[in-house]
């Protein structure tokens, strides 16, 4: 059923992208500088009825929807390989491609940044960013710790830029409808919580995701379920007692 739900989600995007052509960009839009190629998948440009290539973190989150708002523009893009960063941005259709992060960062042009690197290189960059003077969209999970995600929320503060974790789901007028409906006490007061996450389909086992060293593992991938309760308690923290590991086939440390 999650493997159906995600075929149509990613067709509608394709048919989508047919049907409302690109705007016209606003002369002050936005640039965006997107630092790392690995994880890029543009659902418009991948989609078939039978396929859909699910591997990145980005899985359209930033390319689709930038291309397709007025107020923001594909600017540019950076990767640790010039020839890797120049495909992409010519596949996409960004204005420069950078060979290495440092470089893109230092670009003046660049407004704000969408980070996608793997989990535990999100500190490192996103501090990075925000020396530079730019505004940062962090991919989930935020950080590898608790301990960075503090030291980059104070960062943050003290440069006066935009740090935003890359939830888009909490944007979207559904779930605004959701919370309204558990703040209106219309259906009584929320006793008890239970989230779960499944991945259709599963995570191949050499993926990135599942590499120790560079916080990945399942519970890293749990971002969406604890983000949304939280939302629904409007909780700022959520303390974790404890964490069980359920076995499943061809399982891998994780």
């Amino acid at each position: 059923m999650a493997l159906l739900l995600q075929s149509y989600t990613f067709g509608k995007q394709y048919l989508d992208s047919w049907l409302h052509p690109a705007p016209q960009k606003n002369p002050n839009a936005l640039k965006l500088g997107v630092l790392s190629t690995a994880q890029i998948n543009s659902a418009a440009g991948k989609f078939t009825p039978f396929h859909c290539d699910t591997t990145g973190a980005n899985e359209g989150i930033v390319i689709d929807p930038v291309a397709t708002h007025p107020d923001v523009v594909l600017y540019a893009i950076a990767s640790r390989d010039e020839s890797t960063a120049a495909s992409f941005a010519s596949k996409y259709h960004f204005q420069k491609s950078y060979g290495s992060y440092e470089a893109l960062l230092a670009d003046p042009e660049v407004d704000f940044v969408y980070i996608s690197t793997p989990n535990g290189l999100h500190f490192e960059w996103a501090s990075k960013a925000l020396d530079a003077g730019k505004h940062v969209l962090l991919e989930k999970p935020f950080t590898s710790n608790a301990i960075e995600a503090e030291a980059l929320v104070q960062k943050s503060k003290q440069s006066g830029k935009i740090l935003m974790e890359a939830f888009h789901w909490q944007f979207h007028p559904a779930a605004h409808l959701f919370r309204e409906l558990l703040d209106s006490g219309e259906y009584g007061g929320i006793l008890r919580t239970d989230a779960a996450m499944t991945t259709t389909p599963a995570v191949p086992p050499g993926d990135i995701r599942w590499q120790f060293d560079l916080a990945g593992g399942s519970l890293m991938d749990m971002t969406y379920a604890i983000s949304f309760t939280r939302y629904a308690l409007h909780a700022r923290h959520l303390r974790r007692f404890s964490a069980q590991l359920q076995a499943r086939p061809r399982t891998t440390r994780g």
